[in-house]
């Protein structure tokens, strides 16, 4: 079985202060870590799904705590304005109530955040395939071998938006010794963009032995 490789950037103190807070604690207890380490994959955010976990829980219990106080203050002052007076039970009722709802808003936007990435990247990349096809095509009429193609796409790629999968399908003919097709193939299964990998595949499939850097002065 192939394993892939996956870069998993530094975290940024916006992720490294709530890991420092919680730990790994919240990934153990959250039902859907794995769910969430697939759609980080698919979408490259690169940022491993145990501190993406502890900044989801972190962030959200805080937006729920200071909005629960601020509820609770501003209910009472605005609702005083129209003459109707809640109890100190029913105010705090009102505000955990408030504070749930913004903390469950903002748990919702840590959850659907790397798939509203992953639908973006795919839906440039479709953009932009015509224009990746032409940039192969003239490499691979210029004699261009299949590795001397993909670097050319890592340097250039972010403009066409492939700079991620590129970097990626490299990643794993270097690290793991795979071939370029077998490196297509793992990712096509991650992010599963066919229409663009399949001409990816194709004119590597041309180039025979297989191209690597093991084999290959650049």
């Amino acid at each position: 079985m192939v394993h892939e490789t996956h870069v998993v950037k530094s975290p940024s103190h916006f992720h490294l202060l709530a890991y420092k807070v919680l730990g790994p604690f919240p990934s153990k207890i959250f039902p859907f870590k794995i769910k969430v380490r697939e759609m980080l994959a698919k979408s490259y955010v690169g940022i491993n799904h145990i501190i993406y976990i502890s900044s989801m829980y972190f962030w959200s219990a805080l937006i729920f705590s200071v909005s629960a106080v601020m509820a609770f203050f501003l209910s009472r002052t605005i609702l005083a304005r129209f003459g109707l007076i809640l109890s100190p039970i029913q105010l705090l009722i009102v505000s955990l109530l408030l504070g749930l709802l913004c903390g469950g808003i903002s748990m919702m936007c840590f959850l659907f955040y790397p798939k509203y990435v992953s639908s973006n990247l795919r839906m440039l990349i479709e953009k932009n395939l015509v224009y990746i096809v032409n940039y192969m095509a003239i490499l691979s009429n210029a004699g261009a071998t299949p590795w001397q193609i993909f670097s050319s796409l890592r340097v250039v790629g972010k403009i066409y938006g492939v700079e991620k999968i590129v970097r990626s399908i490299l990643r794993n003919v270097e690290v793991l010794g795979l071939d370029i097709i077998m490196a297509i193939d793992e990712e096509e299964k991650r992010f599963r963009v066919r229409s663009s990998l399949i001409y990816f595949k194709a004119t590597s499939s041309r180039f025979e032995p297989e191209v690597t850097p093991a084999n290959i002065s650049l």
